[in-house]
């Protein structure tokens, strides 16, 4: 269903308490569980999870590492609600090292799928794929998974949205999600939706063709009232989402 949301993380990297999702008009919080213990806030929003990304790697090459990954992923699912997860990254270069990772990539994302609803996120420049046609093409070996489609993250890697915008009649039915703020070419900065240079004329264009959540990840900055932030974020994403 098409709906705008937020995510927990700008809230919880500014130290702020979660329970503020309640006073944001939001329809969904993606909330990131690594910085929230207590679990999932009660509100009048729908609710999804990300996985806490900052110490999963579904594709590691360490064996202690890999099972750290999965078991931390399969302690979501008691939530019984959709997951995000990245797509890992090795810092080696032997020969060899990304069919490997890719292997114990593809492997551990067969085995979680089959235990919950995972959705495997596009990442930035350590993506282990060159491109969003590479990510898709990989995502096809699966029956069950479903893409969480960061926008800004395509922007970051490829300086352009052309190349995603011609896959949309391709893959539009493995997106379950869509993350969205703003960025330059070359980096992701998670920017309030205006601060950055993505085309935000095209991309409403483009999610027109979608009737998915739409995440917003902006992060506050400079003290910034975590409220107001957010209540203008929702604001900008539905306008861009049911103009």
């Amino acid at each position: 269903m098409k709906r705008a949301g937020i995510s927990t993380i700008g809230i919880l990297l500014n130290g702020g308490d979660v329970k503020i999702t309640r006073k944001i008009p939001t329809e969904e919080v993606e909330f990131v569980m690594e910085f929230n213990e207590s679990g999932i806030i009660e509100g009048n929003f729908e609710k999804s999870l990300h996985a806490p990304h900052h110490y999963t790697n579904v594709s590691a090459l360490n064996d202690s590492a890999l099972e750290f990954s999965k078991k931390e992923v399969s302690k979501l699912f008691r939530f019984d609600l959709t997951v995000v997860v990245h797509e890992g990254r090795s810092i080696t270069n032997f020969d060899g090292w990304k069919e490997k990772s890719l292997k114990r990539m593809e492997k551990t994302l067969s085995e979680l799928s089959e235990s919950g609803l995972v959705l495997l996120e596009n990442i930035t420049l350590s993506s282990y794929f060159a491109n969003i046609n590479e990510f898709f093409e990989f995502i096809l070996n699966f029956e069950k998974l479903k893409v969480c489609l960061d926008i800004p993250h395509v922007f970051a890697n490829e300086g352009s949205l052309k190349n995603l915008f011609s896959l949309k009649d391709s893959y539009k039915e493995r997106i379950g999600k869509i993350h969205i703020s703003d960025t330059v070419p070359g980096k992701d900065l998670h920017l309030p939706l205006g601060k950055g240079a993505l085309p935000l004329k095209e991309i409403a264009a483009f999610l027109k063709e979608f009737d998915l959540p739409v995440i917003n990840e902006a992060v506050p900055r400079n003290s910034e009232n975590l409220a107001e932030f957010f209540e203008k974020e929702v604001k900008k994403t539905k306008e861009i989402l049911y103009e």
